[in-house]
């Protein structure tokens, strides 16, 4: 519990002091949390930067959709297109990683 009081202390600290979304991101991304992930969203939620960050590296570690569906309708968000064409390719590769592993499940039962 103190660990994450700490964690979730060290995240805010990153967020409103340094305003540096890559090193929040990556700090999430090491304590694999999602109570961490979860701060990072309801901080980065009025931030078009801090969103653009989140969608170029969220989709291995938590649902993009989670993020996407809590932005709100008009906001311009800077290479949102490029963004969610990363999200896409990232899923394809996931699901196409899944197959390969079932496949190769298959074979060895």
């Amino acid at each position: 519990m103190s660990r994450m009081g700490n964690s979730r202390s060290a995240l805010k600290m990153i967020m409103e002091e340094l305003h540096d979304v890559d090193k929040a991101i990556e700090f999430a991304k090491e304590q694999d949390d999602g109570e961490l992930w979860e701060d990072l969203i309801l901080y980065s939620i009025d931030k078009p930067p801090f969103i653009t960050g989140l969608l170029n590296n969220i989709g291995t570690h938590v649902d993009p959709i989670l993020l996407i569906h809590r932005i709100k309708e008009g906001m311009e968000i800077p290479n949102l297109r490029d963004s969610l064409v990363k999200i896409l390719q990232d899923y394809n590769l996931q699901v196409t990683i899944t197959i390969f592993q079932d496949a190769g499940n298959f074979y060895r039962t």
